[in-house]
């Protein structure tokens, strides 16, 4: 790395009581803490990025498991409950699989991919 002064600049910083060669150096040495401190930031906001997609994901099972349990109680009143859920209840009667592994795979609107 080059680092040119003009007259002006050096008459400054020797006015401070330190040589070029010093501040070329302190400038320097800047340089690889703030590379570091970037790289530091860079894994922090990974590492929240992380914490936050396995906290939304936690958030939107529960709530997954909330609106099951309404449904579920919907039906023992005699109320009117979704399609999903009537889906779900006649899979889980047919194929013998637990309800909840079939109302968590039904959670998503799945569409079908056009193959052009």
């Amino acid at each position: 790395m080059i680092i040119c002064f003009e007259e002006k600049d050096r008459a400054a910083i020797e006015s401070t009581g330190n040589s070029i060669i010093e501040y070329k150096r302190y400038i320097h040495n800047m340089q690889k803490i703030l590379h570091d401190a970037c790289k530091a930031l860079d894994v922090f906001s990974l590492k929240v990025k992380k914490a936050y997609e396995i906290i939304k994901e936690a958030i939107l099972e529960a709530a997954d498991i909330i609106k099951m349990y309404i449904e579920v109680l919907r039906d023992i009143k005699k109320q009117n409950t979704t399609f999903r859920y009537k889906v779900v209840k006649f899979i889980s009667k047919c194929t013998g699989i637990e309800f909840y592994r079939i109302w968590k795979a039904t959670r998503h609107i799945w569409m079908a991919r056009d193959s052009v």
